[in-house]
């Protein structure tokens, strides 16, 4: 706590003496510096192309979480920046003023309460990185001081995005000393982050097996494909819903099939099992042509008496709609 106290007055002390022409960070960090946020930068390392991810304290910090203040200037900076999404670890970023102020703005929040030198949770990092993914051009992460928990969010963000490249660089010890992680607790979760999406990525990358003739996972796979075919694939898979509950599990799974063709087009139907013997009869008529689900309507209908003009189309619409 002293350290981090003595570099901010070090830090406030610098800020009013002239900055070296030409240094263009430096004259950033200056300007930020002035609007209440202390080193601020951007993150060059282990990110993409068009990605705009900075780190900095939390506004008008001094001493403690609670310093933290959004004044005007405040969100003057952040607009200019095109900030649109700030990640807070500060131990008070629930605080409504803080919410308030950037809700009104426009500015996203992710608020991830963690006290100072405290850990972040591997639910803390997914819902950091679900939040930059949705602001990949403007996310700021702060704290308090900007250090410990602001670097350990940073390196997060870092892995998750190395594992978005088909070939993904570890980060190391020197890259979390970079980013100002302070306790082996970060750096552990750190690690233990990479570990998990290395084996995620290793899991995905096997092979699926595939499913065998006569297994729940086949017959699903076979009925899918039927679906998606059909034309309207959320009636039809209604009626397979309704012709599971008649069919044993033994029962071959054409006769299975044969039964969805025919109730897709009688689900509403007051006469069911009428309707049902009409389908039944159109699947030997259409053969082939029975796997469409308009055809089967169209048939069924008409031997419904709904031969043809608007009782015809009101009769095939009236299927189709079944689900609405």
């Amino acid at each position: 706590m002293f350290l981090k106290s003595l570099v901010t007055l070090l830090g406030a002390a610098v800020a009013v003496q002239s900055l070296p022409a030409g240094e263009s960070a430096n004259e950033l960090e200056k300007i930020a510096s002035n609007a209440g946020f202390q080193r601020f930068k951007y993150v060059t390392e282990h990110v993409r192309d068009g990605d705009r991810l900075s780190r900095s304290s939390a506004p008008n910090y001094v001493w403690k979480d609670s310093d933290q203040n959004l004044t005007a200037d405040s969100i003057k900076f952040l607009q200019q920046q095109e900030i649109t999404h700030v990640i807070s670890l500060n131990h008070e970023a629930n605080n409504e003023n803080i919410t308030t102020a950037l809700q009104n703005v426009g500015i996203a929040y992710t608020p991830l309460p963690i006290v100072d030198f405290g850990t972040p949770t591997l639910e803390d990092f997914q819902k950091g990185y679900e939040g930059f993914k949705n602001h990949r051009s403007g996310t700021l992460v702060w704290c308090g001081f900007g250090h410990g928990r602001t670097g350990t969010m940073i390196s997060a963000l870092q892995i998750y995005i190395e594992h978005e490249k088909p070939s993904p660089q570890l980060l190391t010890r020197q890259d979390y000393d970079n980013n100002h992680v302070e306790e082996d607790a970060q750096r552990a979760i750190l690690d233990k982050l990479q570990k998990v999406l290395q084996q995620q990525r290793e899991e995905a990358a096997k092979p699926k097996p595939k499913p065998q003739p006569g297994s729940a996972e086949y017959n699903t796979q076979l009925l899918k494909e039927k679906c998606d075919a059909s034309g309207n694939s959320p009636v039809c898979m209604k009626a397979g819903h309704r012709c599971a509950a008649r069919f044993a599990a033994s029962e071959k799974i054409e006769n299975f099939l044969n039964c969805v063709e025919k109730v897709q087009v009688c689900l509403d139907y007051y006469r069911q099992d009428e309707c049902e013997e009409f389908a039944a009869q159109c699947q030997a008529e259409l053969g082939t042509l029975s796997s469409s689900f308009y055809s089967m309507a169209e048939c069924t209908c008409k031997k419904q008496g709904k031969a043809e003009g608007e009782a015809l189309k009101f009769c095939i619409g009236a299927i189709w709609g079944q689900l609405m």
